[in-house]
């Protein structure tokens, strides 16, 4: 197997993991690692993740402090692997880890917080927290990101998986504190080309939400007009001097849960988040 670079704080956590189920790690590094993913190698890795928000069968706290909550009942699934390879995997967005879940919970309960915002979701993983802010139907414009390639990959299976496309979110590669700008400028031209593309069904899409409205019922299809588009687009732009000073697209919220597992990844994540966001870090 390919040797893994892992720091003495990750080693520690793999040891202890190992230890809670019954895996010998009285030998080297290398060993320990080894042993541990012929422990979890499974013969069928792969799992189905599944969300429910709104009903008495889910573990949604609609009576926390502040709560609002979402109107309408969400149900929806990702395709992931199995938790208990989430330890051993080279790129930990390929399973589902309990922050993910806590914060989809939490702005669930809180929609106010996230409604007309645009919004940077960094280390998406399986994109469950992106997918239940398009559903949660909050006139959001919604990017994705991730810094690995397998990532994105299950990230533009799991959109399609559940009927969405680049017009509910935007799904990119960000690896931190790599080509900011050039990031940002694709951000710019996709949102330009969603308004344009807005504009142009506009009619259309007054009759869907005609149809909507006359029958009193909930969809989760996040139906998105011109004029919210272009309120979004106008409010999320700022001008950064380069060698062509042109508007690129700051978010209004940048998100992320369990995205921190090295020390030396903290610095390009505060690069990165003080470069996409309009209120710039200190």
């Amino acid at each position: 197997m390919d040797s893994l670079s892992l720091s003495l704080e990750t080693l520690a956590a793999l040891k202890e993991f190992a230890l809670e189920r019954g895996v010998d790690v009285d030998s080297e590094d290398e060993d320990v690692i080894s042993r541990v993913q012929k422990h979890c190698d499974i013969q069928d890795k792969n799992d189905c993740f599944k969300f429910s928000y709104g009903d008495n069968n889910n573990n949604t706290n609609n009576n926390l402090p502040g709560s609002t909550s979402v109107k309408h009942p969400i149900s929806f699934s990702v395709d992931g692997l199995k938790r208990e390879v989430g330890q051993t995997l080279q790129s930990t967005g390929l399973t589902l880890w309990r922050a993910a879940e806590h914060l989809s919970e939490y702005i669930y309960n809180h929609p106010e917080t996230y409604k007309n915002k645009s919004i940077c979701e960094l280390g998406a993983g399986l994109g469950n927290v992106s997918i239940l802010l398009s559903l949660c139907q909050l006139n959001t414009i919604l990017v994705c990101t991730d810094g690995d390639d397998d990532t994105i990959d299950l990230l533009n299976r799991n959109m399609k998986l559940n009927n969405m496309n680049s017009q509910d979110i935007l799904i990119d590669k960000l690896y931190w504190g790599v080509d900011i700008e050039i990031f940002l400028r694709n951000c710019q031209k996709h949102l330009k080309y969603i308004d344009s593309n807005s504009n142009s069904n506009n009619e259309e899409v007054s009759d869907v939400n005609s149809i909507t409205q006359n029958n009193n019922t909930n969809t989760d299809i996040n139906i998105k007009t011109d004029t919210v588009f272009q309120k979004i687009l106008n409010t999320t732009t700022s001008t950064i001097e380069s060698e062509e000073s042109s508007e690129i697209v700051l978010f209004d919220m940048v998100i992320g849960a369990d995205i921190i597992y090295e020390e030396e990844q903290i610095q390009p994540l505060f690069d990165t988040v003080s470069k996409i966001m309009k209120s710039k870090l200190k």
